[in-house]
């Protein structure tokens, strides 16, 4: 593990899917800043239309990179921008001080999952690139009106089938499969903050919450996965990642717990924090991981509040 390529208090981090040195970082205040260089250099990413300096999380739509979604804290909403992040538009929908907490964009059809917070707590999706949303967290045969009431930071849609869609709830995991006109809820023993899908077989599927839990059934059942790890939650953003060359080897982002590795499929875990600097909790809280698309064994660590770090040796 290097030394911090960055210093800004850091939330979330999104790799370009067109171009793996283009990078985008979310921050707790300090807006949205952009590198160029796989992570050397930065500079702000958000000044043309961005005027919330508090974006929660960033999403690539993943056939089309230089569509870009952000969410805001504060009420600032969603943005998107059609040219790779350098200008934006603000997006409205729900109530004047929505919050989007999580966004996730449909790999086949672009569709648009937001995840909010407020007074409209919930799940709302877009279908035409973000211009509208509707909110879509109905409970089985509910009323028009009568919401779920999701309370989540974060929402996936599997890359294979796109109509199934997870939503990691405080309460339990939910399930849609038809993209989300309906719900199921498949766990229900504790809160959860991030699922992720196997690149490669979509029938296993990882579950983050105050353990980790592991699926070989496509998400209708789930076992705990967490030998080896701390008790802590796991990292609300990105925080599992799995080589696509090799899907037994995971990486893991913890709350005050740092970068575990996986060689087993999850079966047993070791920490990778060789590198991290600092003293408090904050230094080894990792709030997301992204690993690059081109080169698996390069990725970033955003630790709470302090720093970005990268490894391009797979965590050695």
């Amino acid at each position: 593990m290097s030394a911090p390529i960055s210093t800004a208090p850091s939330c979330s981090i999104a790799i370009d899917p067109g171009d793996h040195n283009h990078l985008l970082l979310t921050t707790n205040g300090g807006g949205l800043l952009a590198s160029d260089d796989a992570g050397r250099s930065w500079h702000d990413g958000g000044t043309e239309g961005l005027t919330s300096n508090g974006p929660r999380v960033v999403a690539f739509d993943p056939q089309d990179a230089r569509r870009v979604y952000t969410g805001s804290l504060w009420g600032g909403g969603l943005y998107r921008s059609e040219d790779g992040g350098r200008h934006w538009q603000r997006r409205s929908f729900g109530p004047a001080d929505i919050t989007v907490y999580g966004i996730a964009v449909d790999p086949v059809d672009h569709s648009v999952y937001a995840t909010t917070v407020g007074n409209a707590e919930g799940l709302w999706k877009s279908t035409d690139f973000g211009n509208s949303f509707t909110r879509i967290d109905r409970a089985p045969s509910a009323p028009a009106g009568v919401y779920l009431g999701f309370s989540g930071p974060t929402v996936t849609v599997d890359p294979h089938n796109h109509a199934t869609v997870y939503f990691p709830d405080n309460g339990g995991l939910w399930r849609s499969q038809d993209a989300g006109r309906t719900w199921v809820e498949v766990d229900a023993s504790g809160t959860f903050t991030s699922v992720t899908v196997d690149p490669i077989d979509s029938s296993i599927v990882y579950a983050g919450g105050y353990s980790l839990l592991k699926s070989i059934d496509g998400g209708a059942t789930f076992t705990p996965k967490s030998v080896g790890l701390p008790f802590a939650a796991v990292a609300e953003t990105g925080s599992l990642q799995i080589d696509p060359r090799h899907p037994n080897v995971l990486y893991l982002g913890m709350e005050d717990g740092g970068v575990f590795k996986s060689t087993d499929a999850a079966e047993t875990w070791f920490p990778i924090n060789l590198g991290f600097g600092g003293t408090t909790h904050y230094d080894t809280s990792i709030t997301g991981l992204a690993m690059d698309p081109e080169e698996p064994d390069t990725l970033y660590a955003v630790t709470y509040y302090h720093a970005v770090y990268k490894t391009v040796s797979g965590g050695r």
